[in-house]
């Protein structure tokens, strides 16, 4: 809940700030580079804003509640890693967050942009007719039809697809660092890139 709050005040502010820049219109006026930027840069900050609490749920999840050294609750795990681990223990597995955060970028410049192709395809517009008489105009449709709850639920499903084919891998080795034992496993992110290639091939960066 956190992660998604702030990453779409922040996609909306930074959308503000180069429609502004740039003196367009925010709905319209912005480009795929434009949309880009925006969701990228909300990424970035989400990321590392939200990065302990990825690393408190992923060793929660990883392990029974009864389990050795298991955490107890949220509170609880945050003090043991800042206790065992330091600061730097809350950001583990920041580096390929920083990298996920192209699939948000990706994600909304395919969805702003299958939004914007959608309504240019549904502008039905009939040529107009006129009658023997040489009268007025009789027009077809031809207002702007919006989106429909279909299209918006098609167009964010395919635009999820789209950037989570392109970019999921990076949320494996997220995972496989943030674990409990990543330290006696993975020397780092790259360490991580290579022994799941080695030991694994190409499926293993698709696992889930």
């Amino acid at each position: 809940m956190a992660s998604w709050s702030m990453y779409f005040m922040l996609y909306g502010e930074f959308k503000n700030i180069i429609a502004g820049y740039r003196g367009i219109p925010r709905d319209e006026g912005l480009d795929s580079l434009d949309y880009l930027l925006s969701s990228g840069a909300a990424g970035v900050c989400t990321a590392v804003l939200s990065n302990p609490l990825w690393v408190i749920k992923t060793r929660m999840l990883s392990t029974g509640r009864s389990s050795p050294g298991a955490y107890s609750s949220m509170t609880n795990g945050l003090r043991i890693i800042i206790r065992d681990e330091g600061t730097r223990g809350l950001f583990r597995g920041l580096v390929p967050a920083l990298f996920g955060v192209t699939h948000g970028a990706l994600q909304f410049m395919f969805y702003e942009r299958l939004k914007i192709w959608r309504k240019h395809a549904k502008e039905n517009i009939d040529p107009p007719s006129t009658g023997s008489g040489g009268g007025a105009p009789v027009s077809g449709e031809n207002t702007k039809k919006g989106l429909s709850n279909l299209d918006f639920l098609t167009l964010s499903a395919t635009s999820k697809i789209m950037a989570g084919s392109i970019t999921y891998p990076y949320r494996v080795v997220q995972t496989r660092m943030q674990t409990y034992d990543a330290d006696a496993v993975y020397s780092s992110a790259r360490d991580a890139v290579i022994k799941i290639w080695r030991n694994e091939g190409v499926g293993g960066f698709y696992k889930g």
